[in-house]
């Protein structure tokens, strides 16, 4: 089957806009939540840095002409399996949790889309800008709580080994 690149990008535009249509929710919450917190920041660079880093790779045309089906349609069914899980599951019991698999399931239909639609050569071409979407799915509370507790930990334990080595000696004040 012979594909042209306009029939290629046309049915990778018409893949995106259907999983804004599944996961309009999760992206409207996750950019909410980015918004609004100070440790999901971060969200609201992923896409375009990865748009960017996509547009200057593709500055040298490497493009395969050859789709992968086989590899696109598992990373989609995967992807509606986690859709699943998110929405009716009861894994999922928490709402930050049913976020990050519904986010995760999203990013899973991108990368899909682009095996499917592009083939495995432009993946390899693109792997880290595609890779680095994973940065969009938001970490679930509890871990990032202890993710949290054990940076601080560990700079308490960062900045007394730097002092230990500067030769600083704590004394005992003294009110006057």
């Amino acid at each position: 089957m012979i594909t042209t690149r306009r029939t290629q990008i046309l049915a990778f535009v018409f893949l995106c806009v259907a999983s804004i249509v599944l996961w309009w929710r999760p992206l409207a919450t996750t950019l909410g939540l980015a918004l609004a917190n100070d440790a999901y920041t971060h969200i609201l660079l992923i896409v375009p840095l990865s748009a960017g880093l996509i547009y200057l790779d593709s500055k040298t045309p490497r493009i395969d002409g050859r789709p992968s089906y086989g590899a696109g349609l598992a990373l989609f069914v995967v992807a509606l399996l986690i859709g699943g899980c998110a929405r009716w599951g009861t894994i999922a019991a928490r709402e930050d949790i049913r976020l990050t698999l519904a986010m995760l399931a999203l990013v899973t239909w991108w990368i899909g889309g682009v095996l499917l639609c592009f083939g495995v050569r432009t993946f390899r071409q693109f792997l880290f800008p595609l890779c680095f979407l994973f940065l969009m799915v938001p970490i679930p509370d509890f871990v990032l709580k202890w993710i949290v507790e054990f940076l601080q930990q560990q700079s308490a334990v960062a900045a007394r080994l730097m002092f230990r080595t500067a030769g600083f000696r704590w004394r005992r004040m003294e009110s006057c």
